[in-house]
């Protein structure tokens, strides 16, 4: 590590007064399973840390009685998150424009008190930097139940800083690659959204005869897999973690896969997959259907057990299969299948029992005709992201250590952005 940076214990800058470190509320603080809302104030879980910031949109909400409890892990803007408990070590950053959230007890709230001595951007690469993450990957293999850092032993996580002009270039220049990330992060949510709009406009002039999706599309369930069928593999498999909250494909969901599947269960890029499981509180996943969107991968895509692989036959094509299963006639149809306390169930029957008006070809042509490029278009600016996001990577583990300076890695981000 350059001499410029030095190290010190989380622990030390509290004490200083120049950082916080503070889970979500726990216990009868925690808020109750009937206190989350469609509106309301954010509730941070483990999965709305994406590489583009936090979801805020697709994070479940809490009423205001719920909130008026909370008595830590109360977010503010600047702050970075971490994730502790289950999935140990996503970290995003609350941007200035952040609205009120609180975090679950799952992850951490990580504050400078002090911008004069810890930048807030520059603390939030430093927790994505290989030293810090390598203390975080030794210490959740410590408990003998899910991955888990406790709040005392992060405290005592050791933090590299430079001067702070240094921690300010440093994070000015991965915060440009972090704000053109999340602009074609908004460019693709955008497009998507007008996608489905325009489609579902086009399908409610439908007055085609009433037909059931089983009779006119292929539905097909993922495959079961072994825990061991995780551990390696060329392919992937698409699992509930891809299905994001507002309704697009989320490549994080993504694992290595080694097992057996059917070809009817091989999906690609544009094909639709639908959950039919749901983990989440108020079931906004169940009955989601999401369009597969991967860039970069050479295996094969394998749907799992918790989604159904659904292909248009001739007479709809994949842009007006998602228009509609993400209308709310089909929202409703689904959630009636369901059932189960803790985990949803969506019953066999749900997809292929669902009616609607049969479109005409020129509907279908013309929806197609306006959703198709929008598609592409969120397509395009989600994997231009992760270009950028993958030379963000590139360069953090050299310019956190202090073995790449600042100016040499100054003309790569200016040619990619």
């Amino acid at each position: 590590m350059s001499e410029s940076f030095r190290r010190i214990r989380a622990a030390d800058l509290i004490s200083a007064g120049l950082l916080r470190v503070e889970d979500g509320n726990h216990g009868e603080y925690r808020p109750r399973r009937d206190e989350f809302s469609n509106v309301g104030t954010a509730f941070i879980r483990a999965a709305d840390l994406t590489a583009s910031g936090i979801n805020f949109a697709g994070a479940e909400k809490i009423n205001e009685a719920a909130r008026s409890r909370i008595r830590k892990g109360v977010g503010a803007p600047c702050d970075t998150i971490l994730s502790h408990k289950g999935t140990v070590g996503k970290v995003a950053f609350a941007s200035a424009d952040s609205p009120n959230f609180v975090c679950s007890p799952q992850t951490t709230v990580w504050r400078s008190l002090d911008h004069a001595e810890i930048d807030p951007r520059f603390l939030f690469y430093e927790l994505q930097a290989s030293g810090f993450q390598g203390q975080l990957t030794a210490l959740k293999s410590e408990s003998d139940m899910a991955p888990y850092v406790s709040l005392t032993e992060q405290r005592k996580l050791w933090l590299s800083l430079p001067p702070v002009p240094v921690q300010r270039a440093i994070a000015e220049m991965l915060g440009a690659l972090d704000d053109k990330i999340a602009v074609n992060e908004q460019i693709s949510r955008t497009a998507s959204a007008l996608a489905s709009v325009y489609g579902q406009q086009f399908l409610s002039r439908a007055d085609g005869d009433y037909v059931t999706l089983g009779e006119v599309a292929d539905i097909a369930k993922g495959v079961s897999y072994r825990s061991a069928d995780l551990e390696s593999g060329n392919d992937r498999l698409v699992t509930l973690k891809c299905v994001g909250r507002d309704g697009r494909f989320q490549v994080e969901g993504l694992k290595r896969y080694s097992g057996d599947y059917k070809q009817s269960q091989v999906v690609k890029n544009g094909d639709i997959v639908v959950a039919q499981t749901d983990l989440t509180q108020r079931a906004e996943v169940i009955g989601r259907p999401v369009r597969v969107s991967v860039s970069g991968h050479a295996g094969r895509l394998v749907a799992s057990l918790d989604l159904v692989a659904v292909r248009p036959g001739p007479y709809l094509s994949r842009e007006t299969l998602l228009a509609l299963l993400s209308t709310q006639a089909f929202r409703e149809h689904s959630l009636s299948y369901c059932n189960g306390t803790t985990v949803l169930h969506m019953g066999a029957r749900a997809l292929p029992e669902f009616r609607f008006r049969l479109p005409s070809n020129k509907i279908v042509e013309a929806a197609t005709d306006v959703m198709a490029p929008l598609l592409s278009r969120s397509d395009g600016a989600r994997w231009e992201g992760k270009a950028l996001a993958d030379l963000r990577d590139t360069l953090l583990p050299g310019l956190m250590s202090g073995a790449i300076r600042v100016p040499s890695a100054e003309k790569a981000v200016e040619d990619a952005i």
